[in-house]
């Protein structure tokens, strides 16, 4: 998530800059969370694949 995504949430837990006065830079904080929680960063970052379309019905033949 860039800074700006996390700028135009409104659930977030703390201010962009209030992060980034902490780690020294938003790549830095992004780096910690990849080091830190590789489990998280994985889900976050690869989305699991869309699900495959449905099989359509075969058409009935009436003979």
């Amino acid at each position: 998530m860039s800074m700006k995504e996390y700028i135009a949430q409104e659930d977030t837990p703390h201010r962009a800059r209030a992060v980034r006065k902490l780690t020294g830079s938003w790549a830095r904080m992004l780096q910690i969370i990849k080091v830190s929680f590789p489990e998280e960063w994985e889900k976050a970052n690869n989305p699991p694949p869309p699900p495959k379309p449905a099989a359509k019905p075969k058409p009935k033949v009436y003979v």
